[in-house]
C-alpha cells in the first residue's frame, strides 16, 4: 500500500512539474512579458492558458498539470488505509500520543509491545520511568512535581502488572521499590 501512495505522489509530481515547465517554457515563447506574469503574478497562468488556449502545447501543459494533481489526490485516498494497516484501527491525525488506553487505562506514551503483539509491561514502565527521570531534572512548582509523580505512579503500576513468567519479573519487583522512593520524593515535592 506504501509503494502505491509514493508511486501516485511521485507521478503526480512528475506531471505537474513537466506541465508547469511546458506552460513556462510556452509562456515565454509567446513573450517575456507573460512568462514573466506567469511565474510571478498569481492567477497569470490561468488567463495565459484561457488566451491561448488553441495552442497544442498550452493545452497539453494544462492537462499534464491536471493530470499530476489528480495523481496526488489518489494517492492522498489511499494514504488513510495506508494509515489504518499500519497502525491498526483508524488513524486520527489529531491523536497527540497522550489518550488513554482503553485496555490498561493508563496513557499510551512509551508502551511498548513485544514480537508477539502482546503488551510489554516492563519495558513500558521502563520507558515511563526515563520520561518522570527527565521531567524531574525541570520540575520547580507543585503541579511540575504533581506530574512527575503521577508518571511514577503509573510506572510502578506496570511494574506490578508485570507476570511471574516474564523474564525481567525480579529486576521488576526490585524497581519497584526503587520507583516507589521517586514517588514519594515527587509527592513530597508536590505539597510544598
Amino acid at each position: 500500500m506504501a509503494i502505491l501512495v509514493i508511486v501516485f505522489f511521485l507521478l503526480g509530481l512528475g506531471l505537474s512539474l513537466a506541465g508547469g515547465i511546458i506552460g513556462i517554457v510556452q509562456a515565454f515563447q509567446s513573450s517575456a512579458i507573460w512568462g514573466l506574469l506567469y511565474l510571478f503574478v498569481p492567477f497569470a497562468s490561468l488567463v495565459f492558458i484561457v488566451k491561448f488556449w488553441s495552442r497544442k502545447w498550452v493545452r497539453n501543459s494544462f492537462f499534464l498539470s491536471i493530470g499530476g494533481a489528480f495523481a496526488i489526490v489518489l494517492g492522498a485516498l489511499f494514504s488513510p488505509g495506508l494509515m489504518e494497516q499500519t497502525y491498526g484501527g483508524a488513524y486520527d491525525p489529531d491523536w497527540d500520543g497522550r489518550s488513554l488506553d482503553s485496555s490498561t487505562g493508563f496513557e499510551d506514551s512509551g508502551y511498548e509491545a513485544t514480537a508477539a503483539g502482546e503488551f510489554d509491561y516492563f519495558q513500558s514502565a521502563v520507558n515511563l520511568a526515563m520520561e518522570a527521570a527527565e521531567l524531574t531534572q525541570t520540575a520547580s512548582t507543585p503541579d511540575d512535581w504533581a506530574l512527575v509523580a503521577d508518571i511514577w505512579q503509573q510506572s510502578i503500576m506496570m511494574l506490578e502488572s508485570v507476570p511471574e513468567g516474564d523474564p525481567n519479573y525480579a529486576i521488576a519487583q526490585a524497581k519497584v521499590t526503587e520507583y516507589g522512593n521517586n514517588l514519594a520524593y515527587a509527592q513530597n515535592n508536590s505539597l510544598q
